[in-house]
C-alpha cells in the first residue's frame, strides 16, 4: 500500500455500511485503516456465516483480480471505519512494478494458509476450546483483564462456526467454570488467563 499510496483515496463506511456486495464486479483493492469490517457470505434459508474480520492494517479484495470472478462474499463495517481504496485500473497498471505483485501473491499465499487454518481448528475442537481460542486474543494485558467481544455476537460467533445459542451456552460454560465473569451481553472479566489459554492450545483446564 505504500508502494500505492498515490493511486489511493480515503473512504468512510458507517457502521452496516457495506464495501460490495456478493458478486459484485472485482473493481478495487482496500486496505482499513481504522474500524471493523467482515467478509460474510447468505444463504438461501437466510442464513450467514462470517469468514473474515478486517481490522487497521489488513488488505482485502485482491484476490478476485487473479481468476476475473466477482467478489466471492460481501464486506460489512462491524463498526464506523475507514478505509484506503486502489481502483482495478489503478491497480492493474501498477502491477506493472515486480515488487507489488509479489507482494499481492504474498497476501493471497497468507490468506490461504489462514483458511486452512481455520478448516483444522473448526474440524478438531469443541465448542469449548473453539470460543476459548476466539477469545484468548482479545484479551488485554493486567491482572483480571476485561475482554469485549468485538462486532455482534452473531458475527462473532459465525467467524468461529457456530450459532448465536451456542455461543452463549459456551460462554455459560466458560462463566460456570469459573474462567470468566460475565459482565455485561458481549463483556466478561478473564478469572483464570491460564485455565483460558489451555483451552485455546486445545488442552482442559485444571478441574474441568
Amino acid at each position: 500500500m505504500h508502494l500505492l499510496g498515490a493511486h489511493a483515496r480515503a473512504v468512510s463506511i458507517r457502521k452496516g455500511g457495506f464495501l460490495w456486495q456478493e458478486g459484485d464486479p472485482a473493481d478495487r483493492l482496500v486496505q482499513v485503516e481504522h474500524g471493523l469490517l467482515r467478509a460474510f457470505r447468505t444463504f438461501e434459508d437466510g442464513r450467514s456465516t462470517t469468514l473474515l474480520r478486517f481490522g487497521p492494517g489488513d488488505v482485502l479484495g485482491f484476490a478476485p483480480f487473479f481468476d476475473g470472478a466477482g467478489y466471492p462474499a460481501a464486506v460489512e463495517a462491524l463498526a464506523p471505519s475507514r478505509v484506503r481504496v486502489v481502483h482495478r485500473r489503478d491497480l492493474e497498471a501498477a502491477m506493472e512494478n515486480p515488487h507489488i505483485g509479489m507482494a499481492l501473491l504474498e497476501l493471497l499465499a497468507g490468506r490461504l494458509r489462514h483458511a486452512f487454518d481455520t478448516i483444522e481448528q473448526l474440524s478438531i475442537r469443541s465448542a469449548v476450546h473453539r470460543v476459548a481460542a476466539a477469545l484468548e486474543p482479545l484479551v488485554p494485558g493486567g491482572p483480571y483483564p476485561i475482554v469485549v467481544i468485538p462486532g455482534t455476537a452473531r458475527a462473532f460467533a459465525e467467524g468461529i462456526g457456530m450459532t448465536p445459542a451456542s455461543l452463549s451456552r459456551t460462554l455459560a460454560t466458560l462463566v460456570r467454570r469459573g474462567l470468566l465473569h460475565r459482565l455485561g451481553p458481549r463483556k466478561f472479566q478473564v478469572l483464570h488467563l491460564e485455565a483460558l489459554r489451555r483451552l485455546a492450545a486445545g488442552q482442559e483446564s485444571n478441574g474441568s
